[in-house]
C-alpha cells in the first residue's frame, strides 16, 4: 500500500484543522512555503511559557516565573510522539507534542493553555487537539489514556504587556474509543484530500 503525500512528511493537529478550515491558507503556507501566519502578543507569550516549561530557564519576569513554577506537569514535558498508521487510502505519519506526559504506572498526559478566550468544560471536550494526542497513544501504546486534563492559565493585557491574570481552571476530559476512531475516519480523509492535492500541485511545478 503506497504512503500518502503531504508537504511535511507527517500530520499534526494544526496541519489536519488548516486544511479543513482554509484549504487556500493551507496550500499558500505548506505547499508554497509562504508564511502566512499572524504572530500576536498573546502567542508570542504562550511560546515564552511553553519554552520556558521546556528548558527550565526564568523568563526574568518574577510573576510570570512564579506561576509558571506552579504549572501541574508530569516528568515528560514538551513530549513528541511520531506514529505511523494505516488508513484505506494508505499509510500516514502522526505527529503531536504533548506539553506534559507520563506513560507509567499508566498513560496520561496535561495540555496547557495560556490565552484571553475562556476555556470551558464543553470546549475541553471538543477539543480535536487534544483527541489527536488520545489518538496517537492509543496507536503507539495500544490503550486509551487513563487521564487527560486541561489547564487553562487566563492572560490578560496591562499596557504593552502580556501578563497572567491568577485566574486558572482545569478540566477533565473522559474519552472512548469511538471518539478516537471517529477521529481516524477524520484524519484518513483529510490526509487523502492532502495527498490529491499535492500530487497535482507536484505535478505543475
Amino acid at each position: 500500500m503506497k504512503t500518502l503525500l503531504n508537504p511535511r512528511g507527517y500530520l499534526s493537529h494544526s496541519q489536519l484543522e488548516m486544511w479543513s478550515s482554509n484549504r487556500a491558507k493551507y496550500i499558500e503556507k505548506y505547499f508554497k512555503g509562504n508564511d502566512v501566519e499572524i504572530e500576536n502578543d498573546f502567542m508570542d507569550f504562550g511560546k515564552v511559557v511553553s519554552r520556558a516549561l521546556e528548558t527550565g530557564e526564568e523568563t526574568g519576569n518574577e510573576i510570570t516565573d512564579m506561576v509558571i513554577s506552579s504549572i501541574p506537569r508530569y516528568a515528560k514535558i514538551e513530549h513528541e510522539i511520531k506514529v505511523s498508521y494505516k488508513t484505506k487510502h494508505g499509510y500516514i505519519t502522526l505527529l503531536g507534542k504533548l506539553d506534559s506526559f507520563e506513560d507509567k504506572p499508566s498513560v496520561r498526559f496535561i495540555e496547557l493553555k495560556t490565552g484571553s478566550k475562556p476555556w470551558t468544560q464543553e470546549r475541553a471536550a471538543k477539543s480535536k487537539q487534544l483527541l489527536m494526542y488520545d489518538t496517537l497513544i492509543w496507536i503507539k501504546y495500544q490503550t486509551i489514556a487513563k487521564e487527560r486534563h486541561l489547564y487553562w492559565f487566563e492572560t490578560e493585557r496591562d499596557g504593552d504587556l502580556i501578563r497572567f491574570t491568577g485566574n486558572v481552571k482545569h478540566f477533565q476530559v473522559n474519552r472512548k474509543l469511538q471518539d478516537i476512531l471517529s477521529y481516524l475516519s477524520y484524519v484518513s480523509k483529510v490526509s487523502r484530500e492532502i495527498d490529491l492535492e499535492y500530487r497535482k500541485y507536484l505535478d505543475q511545478i
